[in-house]
């Protein structure tokens, strides 16, 4: 696939396509982080974050998001918070509750992982009122599982059980096996 974009980038580039040039530059980024080529990936979504930045807009969002979630994943928590805020703010200014949802969730995420669970459980919290709004079952599951962790982390039992049930009995109603790694 990273070769297939790369051809494609080649060809696109001398094209004025700014609009396929910007998807396959997308896509790019996400082939270089699938194969843990991370340099490249921030390079990549880097430069088409600045490419686009003046048209705002869901592709913009989008890859602030992937970027966010990269940083993420190599550990620097500061800039992955930047771009996590930078797609959150995009997604709320196109009302696009969905794509909030996943913004709160991983915004959470990284205050889970910093040992911050009280953070975490504000975002989480609202990650799940997204989701019930939605009536997103995904997210609810995922919400609750991980309020049902940050709850554990804090010696809070009941809300943890609370939150870890209510997680079992979605994913059971679900019939969604995977998710109980969560409990």
């Amino acid at each position: 696939a990273l070769e297939y974009f790369l051809t494609a980038e080649s060809i696109v580039g001398k094209l004025s396509e700014p609009e396929l040039k910007s998807k396959i530059q997308y896509k790019l980024g996400l082939c270089y982080s699938a194969s843990h080529k991370y340099d490249e990936a921030i390079s990549t979504l880097t430069k088409l974050i600045q490419d686009i930045s003046g048209d705002g807009g869901k592709p913009l969002g989008d890859a602030c998001y992937r970027l966010a979630k990269i940083y993420q994943s190599i550990g620097n928590n500061e800039l992955a918070f930047e771009y996590h805020f930078k797609a959150l703010q995009i997604r709320e200014e196109l009302e696009d509750r969905k794509a909030i949802a996943f913004s709160l969730y991983q915004i959470g995420g990284i205050h889970f992982y910093q040992l911050n669970y009280h953070k975490a459980i504000e975002y989480y919290e609202k990650c799940l009122e997204v989701a019930v709004e939605l009536d997103h079952e995904v997210l609810k599951l995922t919400s609750f599982g991980a309020l049902g962790g940050a709850y554990s982390r804090m010696n809070q039992r009941e809300l943890s059980l609370e939150y870890n049930l209510r997680a079992y009995n979605l994913s059971m109603a679900l019939d969604n096996q995977p998710q109980l790694s969560y409990i």
